[in-house]
């Protein structure tokens, strides 16, 4: 190995214990910046701490929004209606159940716990898994629109209180879809819903 890159090995040894790190552009001219890079990549994963497994907090939304899903959907009708003293359809408290209103709701950006922090947990088919996350993600988008499409279909040209049913119902589909895709999520998380 050649003296100068020795130095700069050096270099990026007394960088890396200051929060830097070696940057690739510092390499000798003709140098060995693939290399370096490579063996400090390989330095820095060997030195970190492992990552903790989900937190029993992480846990725990994940079994409350099952539960919140599993209500909204066995209690649809009073869910999604307000009477203020005439009845109508509440599409906003779908968006609600699916973690879409407020930071406090347990499936609050579930997604990225699932698509981040989740993949070291996973137990069983990891396709599986990826395949749960994107049917999640598909149905959480789906129900959300649906829902917000149901708030306006009164006000909308051509539309009024069949349009309102159509998306709420829409919506009703997709939250049975996102609670099938949070089951499979959780068995493969080893989370008891």
């Amino acid at each position: 190995m050649p003296s100068h890159f020795i130095v700069r090995r050096a270099d990026a040894d007394r960088h890396q214990g200051e929060g830097g790190g070696w940057c690739p552009s510092e390499a000798p001219p003709g140098g060995h910046a693939f290399e370096a890079g490579a063996r400090q990549r390989r330095i820095g994963r060997e030195t970190r701490r492992p990552r903790q497994a989900h937190s029993e907090k992480q846990r725990s939304n994940i079994q409350k929004g099952y539960q919140r899903l599993e209500y909204l959907l066995d209690n649809w009708e009073e869910e999604t209606t307000v009477c203020r003293p005439q009845c109508k359809r509440n599409p906003d408290a779908v968006r609600s159940y699916l973690g879409l209103r407020s930071t406090d709701d347990p499936l609050f950006k579930l997604e990225a716990i699932l698509t981040k922090d989740a993949l070291d947990d996973v137990v069983g088919d990891l396709d599986e898994y990826q395949d749960a996350v994107s049917a999640w993600n598909t149905a959480i988008s789906l129900g959300n629109s649906d829902a917000f499409i149901s708030s306006f279909g009164e006000f909308n040209p051509g539309g009024g209180r069949e349009q309102v049913e159509l998306y709420i119902e829409k919506s009703k589909e997709n939250v049975v879809r996102a609670r099938d895709s949070l089951k499979i999520l959780s068995k493969a998380l080893d989370i008891k819903v």
